[in-house]
């Protein structure tokens, strides 16, 4: 009972207004392991999605304070942020946000523009600007796209079509917009970009693609963006031989300790990816422009090699995804 009252003096808090001394007593205890915090929000989460059905319009204020409570308690910054993420922090905010958008029967007693849908619009509009900053890995994003988070994109025509009280209130397109830049940066991870085309294939054969045309214009041009850089990669994918693979081995700079910690280390895993993607193309382009100059000075015109036009395009690539 002791955890159940302190957890209801929380909920009823702004979230704007929780003390640094909140968020350290939280910290304590999960360090000192008396209380499982992630599991014990999480599990609260799952409940709340449950009863979206029933609830009032207080209730459904309520669960908005909240969600932005759990973005505060587990921030980037924070102690709590890698457990909440391994604890399937990620899949209850998509469970939360697909139940929203894609049931039909939650929502079906509200009215479009109603003070009541206005909140659960809020609500899915801080669930997925938390996304998209929680979405900084590999591993996080293919949790997010299995518990069904690209689906929801196209399910959420009802929520595109509003329009906020308050041009100055967050809009749900812009939390997917970067979603989705977030998904197209890493589609490099092999699991990722699996995962992405299986879906897209999915979306066209059973023609949800269509509703892209309803979208707003922005939203709609990240989404093919992205389509275009997953057929890309996947066409860099199937040109790479097996035996130039081992220049892009992310891996080979990680010690078999930080391997047996491989969910929690997902940034340093970043990091050595990029890294040496970057110097085997910096690399690449020195020799190459090194042999244009030498067959210039001979009056020799030599061609790309299949290889080298493959490094050259993956290189083009990636200054386009990080312009």
């Amino acid at each position: 009972m002791a955890w159940t009252g302190r957890m209801f003096r929380l909920i009823v808090a702004d979230p704007e207004e929780i003390s640094e001394g909140t968020l350290a007593a939280l910290e304590d205890i999960q360090a000192s392991k008396e209380q499982d915090v992630p599991k014990v929000f999480i599990r609260f989460l799952n409940q709340r999605t449950l009863r979206l059905a029933g609830m009032s319009e207080l209730e459904a204020n309520t669960t908005r304070m909240y969600i932005k409570m759990i973005g505060k308690f587990f921030d980037k910054q924070r102690r709590l942020y890698t457990p909440f993420l391994t604890g399937k922090g990620i899949h209850a905010y998509v469970h939360y946000l697909n139940t929203l958008v894609s049931r039909r029967k939650p929502l079906e007693s509200v009215s479009d523009g109603s003070e009541k849908f206005t909140i659960f619009y809020r609500c899915c509009c801080n669930i997925g600007d938390m996304l998209a900053s929680w979405l900084n890995g590999p591993l996080w994003i293919c949790e997010a796209m299995d518990a069904g988070l690209i689906n929801s994109l196209f399910h959420a025509e009802r929520f595109h079509r509003h329009t906020p009280p308050n041009i100055l209130e967050p809009k749900l397109d812009v939390s997917f917009c970067l979603i989705l830049k977030q998904i197209a940066l890493y589609m490099v991870y092999p699991a990722v970009l699996r995962r992405f085309l299986r879906l897209k294939k999915k979306i066209v054969e059973s023609g949800l693609e269509e509703k892209k045309l309803e979208w707003p214009t922005d939203l709609r041009a990240f989404w093919d963006l992205a389509g275009e850089r997953a057929t890309g990669l996947e066409e860099i994918r199937r040109t790479y031989e097996p035996s130039h693979a081992s220049g892009i081995d992310t891996h080979s700079t990680i010690s078999v300790r930080e391997k047996r910690n491989l969910k929690i280390q997902t940034p340093l895993i970043d990091i050595s990816c990029a890294r040496l993607v970057a110097l085997s193309c910096i690399a690449r382009e020195n020799a190459l422009e090194n042999a244009g100059r030498l067959n210039t000075g001979r009056n020799v015109q030599r061609s790309l090699s299949r290889r080298e036009k493959v490094h050259l395009l993956q290189q083009r690539l990636t200054l386009a995804s990080s312009a």
